[in-house]
């Protein structure tokens, strides 16, 4: 009896196995069968974005001499002298500032006094840690610099860290309007490259427009010395290309697609082909090898312009962050775990309730070592899910998975604990 329920066992796992696989590559026919079907009046919505966001700059480079005479010049408001000292402004996260100097980069950022620099010299005249995320903790950031700007003024704003890091500074960079460098202590999140800053208001995130960094200095030794658990983490924002295009294919055969985010086949095609470049890179920038980092940013890059381009995130935000959002509003949220670990669970688990093979992500994720240390709360924040989308027992959310899938990103929830954001 036992020998039969083991063998009774392995076939309904074969067949639920086959099942995932058949769903996906369902997916992907719909996919290449849109293709055929690409006339501009089917896809193109000329209004839905007719404003596209600028890409910053991004520069590979060691950042033992920083910043150089090029830096100057290309921070110097114009007419300003030359021989005048660059008043600067810096957003840190201080674990990760404190590393970087102990790698003996960054030296010019130590401390307060001006310093002699190739090509002039430079001063770090308002220095603040970045605050938790939100619109009240950056408003009064943002009054702070601009009451010193008046004091004195700022030339330029620079940020090292993550991602709570550069949502902050974006935030300031825009009420300033001076020029803005990010440099990332990690590849964590694709926020980097992007023109909008998540914050959370009432336990919600919502996303605010600010500014895309003016430039992005990426030092690929520095990258690659980063805790592992960090180093490549911002290869969730695009493994979940796999649940976003699931749910974007669900909404066009619901018919819920809004005209802003209609299905797109050749979008769909191009994000398909960034989530399997993501795949292949995940262990090489999990070991912070510089050519599998190159990749991984060169990925994150990929989608963020190919959502400038749509003017929305449907092809790589979906149901997953709904679920990501409802973990971290939870009360353990946002201290023992990474927005990357909430991530990755919460893709894997939509991912198993569209019925895709989820397989390959759950590789990907953990030769990357962004999977969690320690057992995510998931129990309470699927309680929190769904008892905000009105879910009481597995079937239910099943049932709610499906139809959020068709919705998350066409319309808001009407409740719960995330909200569609516009390009990321």
């Amino acid at each position: 009896m036992a020998e039969a329920a083991k063998r009774q066992k392995t076939e309904d796992g074969g067949a639920k196995s086959a099942a995932a696989t058949a769903a996906y590559l369902k997916m992907e026919e719909a996919i290449d069968a849109g293709a055929a079907t690409l006339e501009p009046k089917r896809v193109v919505n000329s209004k839905s974005n007719e404003t596209v966001d600028p890409f910053p700059q991004l520069q590979f480079r060691a950042l033992d001499a920083f910043p150089t005479g090029e830096d100057l010049d290309a921070w110097r408001p114009s007419g300003q002298p030359a021989a005048q000292t660059l008043r600067l402004g810096l957003i840190y996260d201080k674990d990760a500032f404190a590393a970087i100097l102990g790698l003996g980069k960054l030296e010019s950022l130590r401390v307060d006094e001006a310093q002699t620099v190739p090509g002039g010299s430079v001063q770090i005249v308002w220095r603040r840690e970045a605050p938790r995320a939100t619109v009240a903790n950056w408003t009064a950031l943002a009054r702070e610099s601009l009451e010193n700007r008046e004091a004195g003024g700022l030339d330029a704003l620079i940020c090292v860290g993550g991602g709570t890091c550069v949502d902050a500074a974006k935030w300031v960079a825009a009420k300033l309007k001076v020029h803005f460098v990010c440099i990332p202590s990690a590849i964590t999140v694709d926020a980097f490259f992007t023109g909008w800053s998540g914050c959370r208001v009432d336990g919600c995130v919502k996303y605010e427009r600010t500014k895309p960094p003016d430039c992005v200095c990426l030092d690929l030794a520095l990258l690659g010395a980063a805790p592992p658990r960090v180093r490549a983490a911002g290869l969730c924002d695009v493994l979940s290309i796999a649940t976003g295009l699931s749910d974007w294919v669900l909404a066009e055969n619901a018919g819920r697609c809004t005209p802003e985010h209609k299905f797109d086949p050749a979008a769909a095609a191009m994000a398909r082909g960034i989530l399997q470049s993501s795949i292949s890179c995940a262990a090489s920038a999990g070991r912070g090898e510089p050519e599998g980092l190159r990749r991984l940013i060169d990925a994150l890059c990929w989608e963020v312009t190919l959502c400038n381009q749509l003017g929305h995130s449907r092809p790589e935000e979906g149901s997953e962050h709904f679920l990501c959002y409802a973990l971290e509003a939870h009360a353990e949220a946002g201290r023992s775990y990474t927005h990357a670990e909430y991530i990755g669970v919460s893709l894997l688990v939509m991912g198993t309730l569209q019925g895709i093979d989820v397989a390959p992500l759950r590789e990907a994720y953990r030769a990357a070592g962004a999977h969690p240390p320690a057992p995510l709360p998931l129990a309470a924040g699927l309680t929190s899910a769904r008892r905000a989308q009105g879910c009481r027992t597995r079937s239910s959310a099943r049932r709610r998975c499906a139809r959020l899938s068709t919705t998350c990103r066409s319309t808001a929830p009407s409740t719960g604990c995330g909200t569609p954001s516009p390009t990321r």
